[in-house]
């Protein structure tokens, strides 16, 4: 059963024990124990409309990582400039 049914049968159960014909002290430990019921299923309702909402916000706000970037080899140009600069630019072996 869904918590919105289980939520309506206890309320009708509220409802109809004034006028069950059950005596007082029976009456009203079936009361509290109908109260605490509802109780919970608002409470556990609550909670769980709460981890959805958390989980909602966490699944959005996750940031992806940038790809790593590949070093590529400095150009002959880019190359810093040597303190001889009469000799001409080594090339490694890649």
């Amino acid at each position: 059963m869904s918590r919105a049914g289980l939520l309506m049968v206890l309320g009708v159960l509220i409802v109809l024990a004034p006028v069950s014909g059950l005596p007082l002290t029976l009456r009203a430990v079936l009361e509290f124990a109908l109260g605490v019921a509802v109780f919970l299923v608002g409470l556990s309702w609550r909670m769980r409309d709460m981890r959805r909402a958390h989980n909602a916000f966490e699944s959005s706000s996750v940031i992806e990582p940038e790809p790593p970037v590949r070093a590529l080899p400095m150009d002959i140009a880019e190359a810093p400039a040597s303190s001889e600069s009469s000799s001409p630019p080594q090339m490694g072996a890649f």
